[in-house]
């Protein structure tokens, strides 16, 4: 819902200033580090575009006719963030890869460049928690070049493997549902006896006893 929300406000100046038009609704935007640990987290492959645009940049400039539009630098990094939301789509990576673009002038984001030992902006790839690779992004940077480096980092074999492990999950959760229930079809009957207390001069015989098992119980 954020991502919508910022999508429509970004459109909506396209619209009106005559920018680029640009979407990265399947790229989440993450500018707090707590949220950047917390996907690294919560998924086991992701893509980060981490790059570099102070508040300055970031402000629209007044153009020689009196209209507005955004500085050069902000439309290089959305053309950059465009290019991850278009690889983004492909089926293999859209439920197993998380695609995030983050600022290092935003919040408290400058500490990754230093964990990272990052030069300029970047992209990595990150597998379980941990970098398993990383390439400095200049601005000749394309969808070929972006694509060269997620197949040299195996990303595709990865994700391709972690969904056959949620179908392999999958089959033996319905397999073992199917198991449930035809056991849950069998009927078996078992019987008690017992004697009664304190003092009482007879036995007493319980009633039949109803059990969804498929084996039969006695009880003494």
């Amino acid at each position: 819902m954020k991502n919508i929300k910022w999508g429509i406000a970004l459109l909506g100046s396209v619209l009106i200033l005559g920018a680029s038009p640009f979407v990265y609704s399947n790229v989440e935007m993450v500018h707090v580090r707590d949220d950047f640990d917390k996907v690294l987290d919560d998924n086991d492959l992701v893509v980060a575009y981490v790059y570099s645009l102070p508040g300055t940049l970031r402000d629209e400039i007044v153009m020689p006719d009196g209209s507005k539009n955004h500085t050069p630098e902000w439309q290089e990094v959305i053309r950059k963030i465009n290019i991850f939301t278009g690889i983004s789509e492909d089926p293999v990576y859209d439920d197993q890869v998380v695609f995030v673009a983050s600022n290092l002038d935003r919040g408290d984001m400058k500490g990754l460049r230093k964990d990272y030992t990052m030069i300029g902006d970047m992209m990595m790839v990150f597998r379980k928690g941990h970098v398993i690779a990383k390439r400095t992004v200049t601005n000749e940077l394309m969808p070929a070049d972006v694509k060269q480096f997620l197949d040299r980092a195996n990303l595709r074999d990865f994700a391709e493997a972690a969904l056959r492990s949620e179908e392999k999950k999958e089959e033996d959760r319905r397999a073992r549902c199917q198991k449930c229930k035809r056991c849950n079809s069998c009927v078996s009957f078992s019987a008690g006896f017992g004697f009664g207390y304190p003092g009482w001069p007879y036995g007493w015989y319980g009633p039949s006893y109803y059990n969804s098992g498929p084996w039969t119980r006695w009880y003494w």
